[in-house]
């Protein structure tokens, strides 16, 4: 933390004191900031008048736009240097800084200040954002060469830095201040304990909010990462190609938030920025109906003493918004809240009915769970319409979807879909079958939810080799645990897509030919086994080629990955 002590010089105040402000040229809020000296009102600062400083005074409109509910704004202000070689410093001025008459007082100490230079930055134009300790009364900027101010608005306190904020660089400072650092390789986390929030008894510590650049994202089987540190931590990203922001909350880290250093491809990170917490996350009263809207490479091992209920954390998928994500701490509590669900959606011999109490209790529904909105809200339509009396978790499954606008009631009293879905897994299952699941089941998600994708999958499983298909099919029907309803193509095609794209392209033969020894298909069908086996599933394998060269070139993602975030040792 900088702490600096700007002391202005008695020449100045003279020249202040003898004249009122002035109107200049600067809007903010919609009106001219007021400003003292021509200098000033010219919008510009310069080593040759008032020894590089200009003050501006904020309108009474302009001081109460500083607050956007209970939160205080920062001020943006951009500023030009044509020469490229002056330095900058700004700050905020309070109501004890000016006399009664409106000047400013003979001296202003310890204030936390913003300070840069251009030649440091390599660009003529520079944005700054800067948060005051509370209501402020005007602010100031001083320069060693000549500046001009460009643009004045308001934006959410942060703190970080963008190479390219609306073409210029943006240095973004807490009301502790700091040195504009534009070399670009990290973001300490000074000043960031000013973005702490506080909820009931609850500290909540700031996000990191990291976005990378267009960029290029190199092969499925190499792709290029950017690799950081967070405090002990470090983590890698891949390069999706196009723009993208990645969120990491402070509980999904093993220590506390810490300094963020990028190690390797630096110019692919396009800004970090500290920023404080969402609210609506923590407002609740015993179980949460926000999600956590994270990548899933975090998801598998965040830190369960961090959920925000002990049953079950829940999350959105950052990549594709409506996909809900529950992760349940064992699978009986998994089991209340979806295996009826199951029974009513897929399995052969029960799907549209609802299922009774004993059914939920005794019966196997999925260690992992994917639904569609569609099928959601036909569940709780028919609940409903009957009377079917559902379990507390059922309801709120229920309150948890209709608060994300997953589905809706309609003007019926039923339920209708809105838009995408809900995944689940269990930290009952092992570490290894937690990533497959995690795998499997997004997989399902992005079949529910993206047409494009749908359409692909489809074209692959009508051109499929009859006798591998109907190996797959007789093996889902009877497998212990699944009963699928084979007579749903709709069903088959997002099984068949995500049986394949669960694993690594280079595992898909070896995991098709290892279901060939298993009990289900050595006594339901021994010779499509061994069909398999000699063939050497080259048929899953192909399809697998296909859907991976299709993830890969529209998200960056590939067979076995769906997330981009991974932590590194």
């Amino acid at each position: 933390m900088l702490r600096k002590t700007l002391t202005l010089l008695f020449t100045f105040l003279l020249l202040s004191c003898s004249e009122k402000s002035a109107l200049s040229s600067l809007e903010l809020n919609g009106e001219k900031v007021p400003a003292f000296g021509k200098t000033a009102a010219a919008c510009e600062a310069s080593s040759d008048q008032n020894k590089g400083l200009s003050v501006f005074k904020f309108t009474d409109a302009q001081k109460e736009a500083f607050y956007s509910g209970e939160k205080f704004l920062s001020l943006l202000l951009r500023f030009r240097d044509e020469k490229n070689d002056s330095s900058f410093k700004a700050g905020f001025l309070y109501d004890e800084d000016f006399n009664k008459n409106g000047s400013v007082k003979k001296e202003i100490s310890g204030r936390n200040i913003a300070e840069g230079s251009f030649s440091a930055a390599g660009a003529k134009e520079v944005t700054l954002s800067i948060t005051p300790d509370s209501l402020p009364e005007g602010f100031f900027i001083s320069t060693d060469g000549k500046i001009r101010i460009k643009k004045a608005g308001f934006t959410e306190q942060k703190k970080g830095w963008s190479r390219d904020y609306e073409g210029t660089p943006l240095f973004a400072f807490t009301k502790t201040g700091g040195n504009a650092d534009f070399s670009f390789t990290e973001c300490t986390k000074d000043g960031a304990e000013d973005l702490i929030i506080r909820i009931a008894e609850k500290t909540v510590l700031p996000k990191i909010e990291i976005t990378l650049s267009e960029s290029d994202r190199g092969t499925y089987k190499a792709q290029n990462r950017v690799f950081l540190k967070i405090g002990g931590e470090t983590f890698s990203i891949r390069i999706p190609g196009k723009e993208c922001v990645k969120v990491f909350h402070s509980d999904s880290l093993i220590g506390k938030t810490g300094d963020i250093t990028v190690t390797k491809n630096v110019q692919a990170v396009k800004s970090i920025f500290f920023k404080k917490e969402d609210k609506t996350l923590y407002d609740y009263k015993d179980a949460p109906l926000v999600p956590v809207k994270t990548d899933l490479g975090l998801i598998t091992d965040w830190n369960r003493e961090k959920w925000r209920c002990l049953p079950y954390e829940l999350f959105e998928w950052d990549m594709f918004p409506g996909i809900l994500f529950f992760d349940f701490a064992d699978y009986n509590i998994q089991n209340l809240f979806l295996t009826r669900l199951a029974f009513f959606a897929e399995k052969e011999g029960y799907k549209g009915t609802l299922v009774s109490d004993y059914i939920v209790r005794t019966k196997h529904g999925y260690n992992a769970h994917d639904y569609k909105a569609e099928d959601l809200a036909a569940f709780f339509s028919l609940a409903q319409k009957t009377g079917f009396k559902l379990s507390e978790e059922e309801l709120l499954l229920r309150k948890i979807l209709l608060h994300n606008r997953i589905i809706e009631e309609n003007g019926s009293g039923l339920f209708s879909p809105v838009r995408g879905s809900i995944i689940s897994i269990s930290r009952e299952s092992s570490d290894s079958l937690r990533w497959q699941f995690v795998a499997h089941e997004s997989w399902h998600g992005i079949f529910f939810t993206d047409e494009g994708f749908r359409k692909e999958v489809k074209k692959l499983y009508d051109s499929f080799d009859e006798s591998s298909m109907e190996f797959i099919k007789v093996y889902w029907q009877y497998a212990p645990g699944l009963g699928y309803d084979i007579t749903d193509s709709y069903l088959m095609q997002n099984e068949f897509m995500a049986y394949i794209m669960q694993q690594g392209l280079s595992n898909v033969q070896k995991y098709f030919l290892n279901l060939c020894e298993r009990n289900t298909v050595k006594e339901k069908c021994p010779e499509l086994g061994e069909y398999i086996k000699e063939n050497g599933a080259i048929d899953f394998y192909n399809a697998g080629y296909e859907l991976n060269d299709y993830a890969f070139d529209r998200w960056g993602l590939a067979a076995g990955r769906v997330s981009l975030v991974s932590r590194t040792d």
